[in-house]
């Protein structure tokens, strides 16, 4: 897992426990969404969209991975 996701993560519980109850295979499609970025920033920021869209009840992995 990219440490940007996991720090991210680990500063919002409710997130973290929302992303631990998906399939390994919606894990392992949003931890290679974040890792396609090269750029650090950027990884933290989509790691924040994804679970801002978490906290408010998305669950669908292409919408998970937009701004709202």
């Amino acid at each position: 897992m990219p440490e940007e996701l996991e720090a991210v993560l680990q500063s919002d519980p409710e997130a973290s426990e929302i992303f631990e109850s998906f399939t390994d295979g919606m894990k392992r499609s949003l931890i290679y969404y974040v890792l396609g970025f090269k750029n650090s920033q950027t990884r933290i920021d989509k790691a924040l969209i994804i679970t801002e869209n978490l906290r408010l009840g998305i669950r669908d992995k292409k919408l998970l991975m937009k701004k709202l």
